[in-house]
């Protein structure tokens, strides 16, 4: 919201076809996958969402996200857990206990949202897709939507 009012300049093209998706009665999940340039990308990408979307859990994505980065206290670990973040530990590999809440979700046919690159990464070119986003498609029980998404400029805002 504060973007909005006049700090910064967002354009969004065609997030009605995004929100057309989450909102259908759908049978199937929905996965959305975006580069990651700064710590801000996941507040300020759902911020500019519709609010009839914040605020309906059930038109809301679920994330994966690191828990030594997000997951500090138990303020934070309330925040977070509110927010429908999944605590993701670096280098546990995608058989760990947050890629299988992500893919339960997926098969409640619900909307998950990924980071591929799995970090931050400020360079001009995309860095290799971790393995779980493939599982997550894979093992889903229905085909998943599949919306990639791409921004640019987050890394201006906070790295």
């Amino acid at each position: 919201a504060l973007l909005r009012l006049g700090f910064r300049k967002v354009v969004v093209e065609d997030l009605h076809k995004l929100t057309d998706i989450v909102e259908s009665e759908r049978a199937r999940p929905v996965i959305t996958i975006a580069n990651h340039q700064s710590t801000m990308d996941d507040p300020i990408i759902w911020g500019v969402m519709p609010a009839r979307m914040r605020w309906n859990p059930d038109h809301a994505r679920w994330t994966l996200g690191a828990r030594e980065l997000l997951y500090k206290n138990p303020l934070l670990n309330a925040f977070f857990a509110f927010g429908q973040t999944v605590p993701t530990v670096r280098g546990d590999g995608i058989y760990q206990l947050a890629v299988e809440i992500a893919l339960r979700k997926m098969n409640e046919n619900r909307w998950v949202h990924v980071f591929p690159e799995g970090k931050v990464n400020q360079g001009q070119q995309l860095i290799r897709f971790k393995w779980g986003v493939g599982r997550l498609i894979m093992e889903s029980e229905r085909t998943p939507i599949v919306v990639p998404m791409f921004h640019d400029g987050l890394k201006e805002v906070m790295p």
